[in-house]
């Protein structure tokens, strides 16, 4: 019983934050929703061991590199 009274109240901690977490989710739902469906597939895919090793790790520097680029136009554009 006494475990069940040490973890209410971090419960209650924790609640916030996935409510703050929730509303993010929410608004880059709105924002794009096909990334946002093609990241959660995504991360699905690989926490349910759905790739070969070798295969999961080319894709994955693909899309770093992707990412990385999409970053560095966004900041060139922005200093112009």
């Amino acid at each position: 019983m006494s475990h069940a009274k040490a973890v209410h109240p971090a419960a209650h901690a924790v609640d916030p934050a996935l409510g703050e977490v929730s509303e993010q989710l929410r608004a880059r739902m709105q924002e794009s929703p096909y990334q946002t469906l093609a990241a959660a597939l995504g991360v699905g895919f690989f926490v349910g061991g759905g790739l070969w090793k070798p295969v999961a790790q080319a894709l994955l520097a693909w899309g770093a590199k992707l990412a990385l680029a999409k970053v560095v136009s966004h900041t060139e554009g922005s200093d112009a």
